[in-house]
């Protein structure tokens, strides 16, 4: 089954998109690049296949400064607000969004036995936040997950929630 992976790009001052960590020699933290100060965006979309292309794409697109959008436009963006063309179609792939908590390491997230089986034995690609060992203890990383046929974004929301409030690992650390 082919998916389509929809990413964001902004552009115009102050256009950044993710946060960057630094431990400065004093041991403070400085975190700068908080939020994304821009309105005018542009978007593409790469098909995928599988779990290698959907993890070549994930690189790809971040290398070069894209980032991953939940969910899909009626139109590609070209310098437009990217309120005026969101849709809800369904989606090919679920994000897990680790930031701290109970795990240290992603071995440790899929070894966690009160997960579902489906989800500790799926392969997935891994992307770790800027704060990864720097400003947070434990794990902090996105976990994308390609799904077998897309599913609605409420259908999505509904099985992550139930991740949380019915993993006692995680539910303990909440």
């Amino acid at each position: 089954m082919v998916t389509d992976i929809t990413y964001l790009k902004g552009f115009g001052r102050k256009a950044w998109q993710a946060k960057s960590y630094e431990r400065l020699p004093d041991g403070t933290i400085r975190k700068d690049n908080d939020i994304m100060y821009t309105k005018t965006w542009k978007s593409r979309v790469d098909e995928v296949g599988n779990i290698e292309d959907f993890c070549y794409s994930i690189r790809r697109n971040s290398e070069q400064g894209w980032a991953m959008f939940t969910g899909s436009f009626t139109q590609t963006l070209s310098g437009d607000n990217r309120g005026d063309f969101t849709s809800d179609e369904p989606q090919g792939f679920l994000c897990i969004d680790i930031d701290g908590g109970p795990y240290q390491t992603v071995d440790d997230f899929f070894a966690d036995e009160s997960l579902p089986a489906p989800l500790r034995n799926a392969r997935c690609v891994v992307a770790y936040s800027n704060s990864y060992k720097i400003a947070k203890d434990g794990l902090a990383a996105h976990l994308f997950f390609l799904l077998a046929e897309p599913a609605p974004s409420a259908v999505i929301k509904q099985v992550l929630t139930n991740i949380n409030l019915l993993s006692p690992t995680i539910t303990a650390w909440l």
